[in-house]
């Protein structure tokens, strides 16, 4: 199709890019270079931040998604607090929302665990995301 002009992204953009940063760290790779496609999706984290885009539940399960997949629990658990803080989403009817709410929270919970923070991962089950009622 012809199109004109530029194409103004949106958080689906950024939570596709975020994915595909992770399809890769998922890889057999370098962990030098597994480190410097997590600093490139956080990059892009950030980028959608100073496009003033929404970050919605979807752009933070991506984030936190793939910091799971390096290992590296601090920035999951810190992106799960900003999107605590940013966002309504935990009180929404909508089951998409919740669910995606929902995934949050595992990915945090699953890095936690990773990290060998069993107590940290069970705790924020039983006080955070039980609460919540979350899927």
């Amino acid at each position: 199709r012809n199109r004109e002009g530029v194409v103004v992204p949106t958080g689906v953009t950024f939570v596709n890019s975020i994915k595909q940063c992770r399809e890769y760290v998922k890889e057999e790779i370098d962990p030098d270079i597994r480190n410097d496609i997590f600093e490139i999706a956080l990059s892009v984290l950030g980028l959608a931040r100073n496009e003033k885009i929404n970050l919605n539940t979807f752009v933070y399960s991506a984030a936190i998604w793939i910091a799971e997949a390096v290992g590296d629990s601090s920035v999951a658990l810190q992106l799960l607090q900003e999107l605590n803080s940013d966002t309504q989403e935990s009180s929404s009817d909508d089951d998409r929302l919740r669910s995606a709410y929902g995934a949050c929270y595992d990915g945090v919970i699953s890095a936690l665990s990773k990290d060998g923070l069993y107590r940290e991962a069970l705790a924020l089950y039983h006080y955070e995301m039980q609460p919540l009622k979350l899927p």
